[in-house]
């Protein structure tokens, strides 16, 4: 089977090299004349592979040169929207995409994000929940942590920490490593409290849980103290679910500089960094005011542009914007995501919700998972009213700016997360409403092409290991 590579992957100059070195190798046994028979023969055959190679780039497709091998996949289950709990891993194929179930790590958690921290073999999930088990009600969700055995993959659990807020959405770890930083999303779930005013009368207030980014201290072994920084965010939007702030992600600048954090709430993009003298969350610069309803999402950055894309949750688009050393944004220019003929799929209540983002390693593309579709519960049961669902990608070009190249539609329902594999050959996508998870190839053009699913219920989030 013909797997899809990236341009940048591909040196025929390394392909010469090796077929000199294949025949040089063969030539020195000095075999008999039936031996130089066959070692012809298996030169002819090699040199054929070669040149099939070589003309296949002109139709995009391009053979595997590298050995394939086994990595880890792990990958969260989220139950806000029905389901069940559930953490995981997986061994992926490097050479077909593959995806092999190896184990369920854990079913205590409703993972709302998957961090690998490969440096020091340890995983980070969020439970994106509302509640602790040792409270009747409410309380917050938790951030687990696991160390890996980089000769299996293997998850040993370190612990667990309270994540002080509910529905932890990301969590990042800074620069020098002895610190981590969490988005506290919280609900639109209100409080109703009745108070006394100066005058003597009284008043119905809404309270609405806290929304934060959280600084957690990170303990010799990886695991996180209580936390040192609870900055409380506010703010509030035009929409149903804008009732209070919700910050949604929290993605280091590449030089560690500052962090952006996108609020979904608020419709504003704030750029943050650690007082490390006195251990605070400060804010470097004015935030960003967008476009009111627009819910910015996900930031990724282009350390070599030095720019920032930013993809929404109710806009048909994705935002570029150049920063300075404190954070400052300036607005560059935008993308549309989708076709109007796909917006006009979309079934009445629902609009096109941008998911995940990520930034191919090549520094030529970005793909943003997208989905038009109408999710419902009906009792305990998950209803889902089809428009589309898929993932888009971009040509990023010289200047760092963005054009659409095309939108794959997928017959899978809710596709969520995503993750690129390191070699950039492929970018996996987990599905929530259809419980699988999908491996797309990804071409020298920046186009996708399915090539296998796995089912896993519930699937939202996942990250890989290679050791």
């Amino acid at each position: 089977m013909a797997i899809r590579i990236p341009r940048e992957e591909w040196d025929p100059q390394n392909i010469a090299m090796t077929q000199d070195l294949t025949m040089n190798d063969s030539l020195q046994t000095q075999p008999s004349e039936l031996d130089n028979w066959s070692v012809s023969r298996r030169t002819l055959l090699k040199r054929a592979v070669l040149l099939a190679g070589l003309a296949s780039i002109g139709r995009g497709i391009l053979p595997v040169m590298a050995a394939s091998r086994e990595i880890d996949l792990y990958s969260g289950s989220w139950i806000r929207k029905g389901g069940k709990k559930g953490f995981y891993r997986y061994k992926f194929d490097t050479g077909s995409g593959k995806l092999t179930f190896a184990e369920k790590i854990d079913d205590a958690y409703s993972v709302g994000g998957t961090l690998v921290n490969a440096a020091r073999k340890l995983v980070y999930i969020t439970d994106e929940s509302d509640e602790q088990p040792d409270f009747r009600v409410g309380g917050g969700g938790t951030v687990g942590v696991y160390r890996i055995n980089p000769a299996s993959g293997a998850l040993t659990k370190l612990g667990a920490q309270k994540s002080y807020g509910a529905n932890p959405s990301m969590i990042s770890i800074d620069p020098t490593g002895r610190y981590m930083v969490a988005s506290i999303h919280a609900s639109d779930d209100a409080v109703t409290r009745v108070v006394k005013t100066a005058a003597h009368q009284y008043e119905i207030v809404a309270q609405y849980p806290t929304t934060s980014i959280n600084l957690f201290p990170l303990n010799a072994d990886g695991t996180l103290a209580p936390p040192l920084d609870v900055h409380q965010m506010s703010g509030s939007g035009p929409r149903k679910n804008q009732r209070t702030s919700h910050p949604h992600c929290v993605v280091w600048e590449p030089e560690g500089k500052f962090f952006i954090c996108c609020d979904k709430g608020a419709d504003r993009i704030y750029s943050m960094s650690i007082d490390y003298g006195v251990e605070r969350i400060v804010q470097t610069a004015a935030p960003y005011m967008l476009e009111p309803g627009s819910l910015p999402r996900y930031a990724r950055f282009n350390a070599d542009k030095k720019l920032v894309y930013v993809n929404f949750e109710n806009a048909n688009e994705v935002a570029v914007f150049s920063y300075n050393e404190r954070g400052a944004l300036t607005r560059l220019g935008a993308e549309p995501v989708v076709t109007q003929a796909l917006m006009a799929k979309i079934p009445a209540g629902a609009h096109l919700e941008q998911q995940d983002m990520r930034l191919h390693p090549s520094g030529k593309f970005l793909f943003t998972v997208v989905r038009g579709s109408l999710d419902y519960m009906e009792g305990d049961e998950r209803k889902y009213k089809k428009g589309f669902d898929g993932v888009t990608s971009f040509a990023i070009g010289n200047n760092g700016m963005l054009k659409r190249i095309d939108t794959i539609e997928l017959a899978a329902n809710w596709p969520r997360g995503c993750a690129i594999s390191p070699d950039g050959r492929y970018i996996v996508v987990p599905c929530l409403y259809s419980d699988e998870i999908l491996t797309l190839a990804i071409a020298e053009d920046g186009t996708l092409s399915k090539v296998s699913s796995i089912a896993q219920n519930a699937a939202a989030n996942l990250d890989f290991f290679a050791a």
